[in-house]
């Protein structure tokens, strides 16, 4: 296994040191994760997600 494939333990989910400050992020996107989870937290929905 490459250093890689461990950082990206979940499908969907990256992190790379030059994109949304080394966050994870939703593949192929700019969306840190951790904005989705804080959205969450103060009551999106899924649709508005």
């Amino acid at each position: 296994m490459t250093l890689k494939e461990l950082a990206n333990t979940y499908q969907g989910i990256e992190k790379n040191p030059g994109v949304v400050g080394g966050n994870a992020r939703i593949a192929g996107t700019r969306i840190a994760v951790w904005g989705l989870v804080e959205s969450r937290q103060l009551g999106a929905t899924d649709d508005r997600l």
